[in-house]
């Protein structure tokens, strides 16, 4: 009862913030608006570009790169609290430099995400924590889909790979997106692959159903995850804010519910100074989690720079 309580605690301190924050249709002078207030005023009634808008605004890192559109880097301070497992500190470099006067299709890649380095019980695209630099070049890009090749610096190797996406306009508000991945690792080819599917609620508020596998050509178990998130987002410079309700579940191996992790949470997240310094927040507790394998609370804290040319 006391894990509950702790956890309800949390979630009760975290919320409280969001009744109090700054209302939406704050003015803003054109010149001094940045990528996300512009991305803001641009987000139609599409559930494509709502939702686009909504990932720049958690820094999702599978859609990062679409959603922020030119190069960026984002330096991240992230604190995890466990009650059943060491504290962990990580400091990290993430982004992407698109290099036009060399070629347009060319971009350098930091920390990108690692097709098999997470935890089970991970939210999907939250990234690993090995530092990775890589080079990427736009081999392929249409209306809806694009084809990337990619060359990495991992496990002291070069790693090739390609990463195709497609985008699916279902109607005015329910979009498709499906992301793959395939690359060449130390213990041979890897791939990834990841489905998300958009509901959109009201402007700025969407519900999204995601899955992703991610597995091995030898003969490592399949790790795979699905997760139910309601997404809002709200604001413009300094007073952009949101939070997300999430419920899932995560295995290894094993498709059976019985052996499977699953999690409940909540993150609320707001930008200081405009919208490039950001701090979140993520209580969160798991049932038979990998970790330890056991039932756990846990709270994850982050600080984030996002840097990048708005021109």
């Amino acid at each position: 009862m006391k894990r509950y309580f702790r956890l309800t605690l949390l979630i009760l301190l975290i919320s409280a913030p969001l009744a109090q924050a700054e209302p939406e249709d704050s003015t803003i002078e054109p010149q001094r608006a940045v990528w996300l207030d512009l991305a803001h005023q641009s987000a139609t009634a599409r559930v494509d570009n709502m939702a686009l808008w909504i990932d720049g605004v958690f820094g999702d890192q599978i859609t990062e790169d679409e959603a922020l559109a030119k190069s960026y880097l984002r330096v991240i301070g992230r604190y995890g609290w466990n009650e059943n497992a060491n504290n962990a500190e990580h400091l990290r470099l993430r982004g992407t430099l698109y290099l036009p006067n060399i070629n347009d299709r060319l971009a350098l890649m930091f920390d990108d995400d690692n097709a098999s380095g997470e935890e089970s019980e991970t939210m999907p695209g939250a990234g690993s924590e090995s530092p990775d630099f890589g080079v990427q070049w736009r081999l392929l890009k249409q209306n809806f889909s694009r084809v990337d090749l990619t060359a990495h610096w991992r496990d002291s190797g070069i790693r090739p790979g390609i990463r195709y996406r497609n985008q699916l306009p279902v109607t005015d508000d329910v979009s498709m997106r499906f992301y793959h991945r395939f690359d060449y690792g130390k213990d041979g080819w890897e791939t990834s692959s990841e489905v998300m599917l958009d509901n959109k609620v009201s402007s700025g508020h969407l519900y999204r159903w995601r899955t992703r596998i991610d597995t091995t050509l030898g003969d490592e178990p399949t790790s795979w995850r699905t997760v139910l998130q309601s997404r809002h987002a709200k604001g413009e410079g300094a007073s952009l804010h949101a939070r997300q309700w999430f419920i899932g579940l995560a295995g290894k191996g094993s498709v059976d519910l019985e052996d499977a992790a699953k999690y409940i949470g909540i993150t609320w997240r707001r930008s200081y100074v405009r919208d490039y310094l950001w701090f979140e927040v993520e209580p969160r507790y798991t049932w038979q989690s990998a970790l330890c394998d056991c039932d756990t609370a846990s709270v994850q804290l982050r600080v984030e720079v996002l840097l990048f040319d708005p021109e």
